[in-house]
């Protein structure tokens, strides 16, 4: 039994242009996740420039900042709406949320500052 998912792999080699017209992105659109998984939905729309509303569970909020999306209570449906409908009111924000994300992306999330935090991590006496 292999550990790999191919199907897996095979996503993450498209191109974004491929990610693009595979789900779909437009201009203001979010990806609304209602509970916590590794399926890295998050790093995917930021790599989009796309702001996010997520639920405060497992590991979400501590990808999301005040200035790439907003985090609500899990089942809370009126804090859900309310996040969109403020999302919508100010239109804006939008892109702004969406091009701090992007650069949250290729700064705090990037692979070279993954790196660097395992590496510091490694070399602390325990």
């Amino acid at each position: 039994m292999s550990c790999v998912d191919l199907k897996s792999i095979h996503f993450f080699r498209k191109k974004k242009a491929e990610l693009r017209e595979h789900y779909g992105f437009k201009e203001n659109e979010f990806i609304l996740h209602i509970e916590a998984s590794q399926s890295g939905v998050v790093m995917l729309a930021y790599s989009f420039s796309k702001p996010v509303i997520v639920t405060n569970v497992g590991g979400l909020p501590e990808q999301v900042f005040e200035d790439t999306g907003i985090i609500v209570q899990p089942n809370d449906k009126n804090a859900l709406a309310d996040s969109i409908l403020k999302m919508y009111e100010e239109p804006q924000k939008i892109p702004e949320m969406g091009k701090f994300a992007e650069e949250k992306n290729k700064t705090v999330f990037s692979w070279k500052t993954s790196a660097k935090k395992l590496l510091n991590f490694l070399e602390t006496d325990f």
